[in-house]
């Protein structure tokens, strides 16, 4: 291995992989080193190349972005080539998540940009976690991930880690078009849309979001009725409200309050329709509420004495 030191000296000081390559090519044809050393050599050159046109495209793209206002590294463009820096610098050898996030402190340093934002680390982190994904040195994923877009499994685990300060990842529970994420000691959840409904992900918030400002207008509904809030959206994931205590309102109609509660909301509901005051989103929930037995989407709180809507899908 005493050979190969001055190309590598000579590689280091100038950064020319096209000369280092050649006395690799030189020293294999002499015996001086073994072709598995050499390709091994070359392989290592590349990305260490490929690091450094990384490194300096970050730096282009962040100054343009930060130019523009902050927030740069949430920037789609910028997160494709932090994934790409972690990647490169990966293939090279021994580099962990913390090297990544110092490389990218380094990168804005020299551009006399501020420490990241929560929100612009949490991207960094994604994009390491994508970074591993690229090069098969993730943990392997769980079969219930099979129905994911496997496109965004790398932000999505990044964030799963994050939320629950650990590497587990199997989902609680699942349902029509998604699984849920839990994490003990939490009022709050991840729930991730399958691949073949993510078209519906977009009408399934808004539907939430509309009828939880519909509930909040009423005050008997307002009183008896709570909507789950969205508090922060991915490619194909959402963190909202979770209550682990709830229970979907069928099974319990029969004993304590459910049924009462139930029966105040249906009239209130059939007040407002006889008013001409029911919305469309508030004649959805009527109808979820009104068959027997009821919606799986709607859940009792038996803590808050509430109806809970779970989804409007």
């Amino acid at each position: 291995m005493k050979s190969l030191a001055p190309a590598a000296r000579a590689l280091h000081a100038s950064g020319d992989v096209a000369a280092f390559n050649d006395a690799i090519l030189a020293l294999e044809k002499a015996r001086a080193i073994e072709a598995r050393i050499a390709r091994t050599a070359e392989k290592a050159a590349a990305a260490k190349q490929a690091s450094a046109e990384a490194f300096d495209a970050l730096l282009i793209e962040i100054s343009r972005k930060v130019a523009a206002g902050p927030g740069a590294l949430t920037d789609p463009q910028v997160r494709k080539l932090l994934v790409d820096l972690a990647v490169s610098k990966t293939k090279q050898g021994l580099y962990s998540a913390q090297m990544f996030i110092d490389d990218v402190r380094k990168a804005r340093a020299m551009l006399n940009v501020g420490e990241m934002s929560p929100e612009e680390l949490a991207s960094a982190k994604q994009a390491w976690e994508q970074a591993l994904e690229v090069v098969g040195a993730g943990p392997k994923l769980p079969k219930s991930w099979a129905k994911f877009d496997t496109a965004n499994d790398g932000e999505f685990r990044a964030r799963l880690k994050d939320f629950r300060s650990s590497d587990e990842l199997a989902p609680d529970f699942s349902g029509g078009e998604g699984r849920i994420f839990a994490a003990e000691g939490r009022n709050l959840a991840l729930k991730r849309w399958y691949k073949d409904r993510l078209t519906d992900m977009p009408r399934s918030l808004e539907k939430l979001e509309v009828v939880a400002a519909d509930v909040a207008a009423h005050p008997v509904l307002n009183r008896n009725v709570e909507v789950v809030k969205i508090h922060e959206r991915g490619a194909d994931w959402i963190l909202r409200d979770f209550d682990p205590r709830t229970v979907e309102l069928k099974a319990v109609l029969g004993s304590g309050n459910a049924g009462a509660v139930r029966a105040r909301v249906l009239a209130e509901l059939e007040e407002l329709a006889k008013n001409g005051q029911l919305t469309e989103m508030l004649a959805d929930l009527h109808k979820k509420l009104v068959k027997m037995p009821p919606s799986a989407n709607l859940h009792w709180s038996e803590a808050k004495q509430k109806i809970v809507v779970i989804d409007m899908q």
